[in-house]
């Protein structure tokens, strides 16, 4: 190893070191000759990265296999496993990556493919990568390319279209999405692309505004759908329509923006009520998206996590207080742990119906748009003689406007939760048999305020913890 080069470098075939490999095979009568080739393959398979597909980079697996000795390059370039993964992921395309890719993809012989393509720089584009692959679609098992703008190739479209039996997660985004995403442009038009044969997939990523076309195929492998559009986004309705075809998602994001005002909402798409047990996270953001149409629509008898993160400003219009919100929650009746929330004027009535739907909750984090503070939360969330809203609540973050009362709105609500949960359960006023509340996550200035506080110190040295707010997500 030790006449490894120390640069760092891409080979696109492990014969560039024949000098090296001969040197080393004078150790002939070396133990590892023994191992038979079987063994030697599942042990050079074992070296591949765990977490992403391998590079192409001499000194990682499989091309630094093939530099060790003769013998370990031949037992390499007979173990398809090795080269049924490749990721070209780069700022600028390299002359090499075309040959790479073909001698990758020779060498996986019939395993299943799976491949990572991205080149950042705009104007660039890995569609001769994606036309040489597009032949080999039946064999697609992980795919994920960014495309030089928003909008996908005619190839890669054909390529599903024609059927990819083995393919199990797919990721398409665009430079224009990555590079532009909080810009407006206008929805493209795009040929829709069509999944109905992929009945092993499991996971739906898209972040370019692109249909998908289900046709008459119910996808019953599907866990995971994320949508992240860069720009005007599609109504609800299509959403549905998605969710109808993928009857057994657990987990569903939305990020959008408003949809198009020529797009044919499908009012009567969303009269019906969607029955999903199995989704057990929902995350939608949105800006002047109809949400309600959306929620609505849908029975979660199974959620566990809801993150919530809107804005409707209409200055034409009273502030949102967003019923559509509680309304879910009891329709649903799931026993929900995680609560996120950030919406502007959410109403103190829908707010009060929130925490009485979610007895068993675990982390809640709000936010508030809308200028005012959230002494309303804080408030709410104090145990008193008639309210004890969540009182399983474990961490709490809050952020928005400060207000000369929100500190001491805070102290007393985690006073309250402090005090009267003793893990004796002898507090005056005491819900339970145990104390619950561990973390508050929050803002300056509210920070010092709560530490310079002389209880909140002794709850500190008991171990209570006050941390910075980073974001908008439970702890």
């Amino acid at each position: 190893m030790n006449s490894l080069p120390s640069r760092g470098g891409e080979i696109d075939d492990g014969h560039a070191t024949g000098s090296r490999c001969r040197q080393i095979d004078g150790l002939a009568h070396s133990p590892i000759r023994h191992i038979p080739p079987e063994i030697l393959s599942q042990i050079f398979i074992l070296c591949l990265p765990e977490n992403c597909l391998p590079r192409p980079h001499r000194l990682e697996a499989p091309l630094l296999l093939c530099q060790i000795c003769s013998l370990f390059m031949k037992v390499a370039h007979a173990t398809p496993a090795l080269w049924a993964g490749i990721s070209v992921e780069r700022h600028v395309p390299r002359r090499e990556d075309f040959l790479t890719l073909k001698t990758w993809v020779s060498r996986s012989s019939t395993s299943p493919l799976s491949f990572c393509l991205t080149y950042r720089k705009k104007g660039t584009n890995v569609g001769r990568l994606v036309d040489f692959l597009a032949m080999h679609a039946f064999r697609w098992k992980d795919v994920t390319v960014v495309f030089a703008s928003d909008l996908v190739t005619p190839t890669f479209v054909k390529a599903l279209s024609r059927g990819t039996p083995v393919l199990e997660k797919l990721t398409i985004n665009s430079v224009w999405s990555i590079l532009d995403r909080m810009k407006e442009q206008p929805l493209a038009v795009l040929e829709p692309l069509d999944i109905s044969s992929a009945q092993r997939l499991t996971e739906i990523n898209v972040g370019i505004d692109l249909r998908l076309e289900f046709g008459l195929s119910v996808l019953q492998n599907v866990k995971q759908i994320i949508f992240e559009y860069p720009g005007p986004s599609f109504p609800p309705n299509y959403h549905l329509y998605c969710l109808d075809h993928c009857p057994v998602t657990e987990k569903l994001v939305i990020n959008t923006h408003k949809f198009g005002v020529n797009e044919n909402i499908g009012w009567s798409d969303l009269v019906r009520l969607r029955i999903i047990p199995t989704l057990h996270t929902l995350e939608v953001k949105a800006t002047r998206w109809p949400t309600e149409l959306f929620l609505n629509s849908l029975c979660l008898p199974g959620l566990r996590s809801l993150t919530l993160d809107l804005e409707w400003v209409d200055t034409f219009e009273p502030p949102r207080t967003w019923p559509e919100i509680p309304q879910l929650l009891k329709r649903s009746c799931a026993d929900i742990e995680n609560l996120s929330l950030r919406c502007n004027a959410m109403g103190e009535s829908q707010l009060i119906e929130c925490f009485q739907q979610t007895p068993h909750l675990k982390h809640l984090a709000y936010s508030e748009r809308y200028p005012k503070p959230i002494d309303m939360v804080a408030r709410l969330l104090t145990f008193a003689e008639v309210n004890h809203f969540c009182q399983e609540l474990e961490h709490i973050t809050l952020t928005g406007r400060p207000s000369e009362m929100s500190s001491s709105l805070m102290a007393e609500m985690i006073s309250s939760r402090w005090d009267d949960q003793q893990p004796d359960g002898h507090g005056t006023a005491s819900p339970g048999d145990r104390r619950y509340l561990k973390t508050v996550a929050t803002q300056e200035p509210y920070i010092n305020n709560l530490r310079w506080n002389p209880v909140i110190s002794r709850y500190i040295e008991q171990g209570f913890e006050i941390v910075r707010a980073y974001g908008f997500a439970c702890l």
